[in-house]
């Protein structure tokens, strides 16, 4: 993890809880190249606010030049945290779809294309730790997800448990409202594509699936979309 002793200098800082930790850290990562942070609550190291007209607020709110997000981050050491953490996005994920929930950055309305789950593994590609071999690399792909890779809409390799619990919420989103827009997936990063896992250079990258069928409005059912958004081939 980056060395966060000097993120936030110059101002009060406020005292952090273990998970804050994660937010700054991934605060630093995605922050520049077209990307703004906001946070769901006012810190001294923080970037900002947003507003969401529901109870139920994820931690982070990410805005590029064609997508924005909303993210649930956890600590990855435990994985009973990442978990909790896809029941929580699946939460936000319908809210979104329902229409109960409305996200606002200063004032304006935000459109969110997709809910992201996020932990301090992201900038590796994962959600999941490494011990005991809890979530490792794929060795190879099927010739139906060759295509895909081909595409842009899955990256070339995966970690194995972070890809099936990103199709788990996919499924459950599908089996809640299948014509829905709004993916759900999570925060990874550009080292899925061939980088060997080079996270000083990644580029963060969100893979989320969206019930709805078909392209509409630019919008597909896979999407590996690097943020900000642009061709990752």
């Amino acid at each position: 993890m980056s060395d966060l002793s000097n993120f936030g200098a110059g101002v009060d800082q406020d005292a952090v809880n273990p998970e804050d930790d994660v937010n700054k850290y991934l605060s630093q990562w995605l922050r520049g190249d077209g990307r703004s942070v906001y946070w769901d609550r006012e810190k001294s190291y923080g970037n900002g606010t947003f507003n969401v007209t529901t109870r139920r607020r994820p931690d982070l709110l990410i805005t590029g030049k064609n997508r924005n997000y909303v993210v649930e981050v956890k600590r990855s050491e435990d994985s009973s945290n990442i978990h909790d953490g896809s029941v929580q996005a699946f939460g936000y994920w319908r809210d979104l779809v329902s229409g109960q929930a409305s996200y606002s950055v200063r004032g304006k309305t935000v459109d969110i294309d997709a809910v992201l789950l996020a932990s301090d593994k992201s900038p590796e590609g994962k959600l999941f730790h490494s011990w005991n071999k809890k979530d490792v690399l794929r060795s190879g792909r099927s010739d139906g997800a060759k295509k895909a890779v081909k595409y842009g809409q899955i990256p070339e390799i995966e970690h194995s448990t972070t890809e099936t619990l990103i199709r788990v919420m996919h499924r459950f989103a599908k089996d809640y409202d299948d014509d829905a827009k709004v993916g759900i997936g999570g925060l990874l990063s550009s080292c899925l594509d061939g980088d060997g896992g080079h996270i000083d250079s990644a580029e963060p990258a969100a893979l989320y699936y969206a019930p709805g069928n078909g392209s509409v409005d630019g919008k597909r059912v896979q999407n590996w979309d690097y943020i900000p958004f642009y061709l990752n081939k």
